[in-house]
């Protein structure tokens, strides 16, 4: 019983941070694409909303080398609550289902968690 409440913890903090990225990520991509213009105080956010001309070299690499990390940050966070399951050793077919099914409705308020950090940033 340990063994499948662990899986189901895990599958619940992967889809809060992945979640919570793309909720930040998604609000701020909607008002920029809005045209609206603000000035965050949070240099995180500042650094997100420049442009990329306006960057010097070395912000254009670490954003590069930013995204290139998301995308394997992305695909592991993805890939836990299918693969957490059978790595811990739970044979029991609820335990995946249900891992799936708190993985979603976890990022779902990880998205609306995103969504007020932004807020909060800007």
């Amino acid at each position: 019983m340990v063994i499948e409440v662990a899986t189901i913890l895990i599958s619940i903090i992967s889809g809060l941070i992945l979640g919570t990225i793309i909720g930040f990520a998604l609000t701020g991509h909607r008002q920029m694409n809005e045209g609206s213009e603000f000035y965050p105080k949070n240099k995180i956010a500042r650094f997100f909303v420049t442009h990329a001309k306006d960057r010097t070299a070395i912000q254009n690499l670490l954003y590069f080398v930013g995204m290139v990390a998301w995308f394997f940050v992305f695909i592991a966070l993805v890939a836990v609550p299918i693969v957490a399951p059978e790595k811990m050793g739970s044979s029991v077919a609820w335990v995946e289902m249900s891992a799936l099914l708190f993985f979603f409705v976890s990022a779902f308020a990880g998205k609306v968690i995103g969504q007020g950090v932004w807020y909060k940033c800007i």
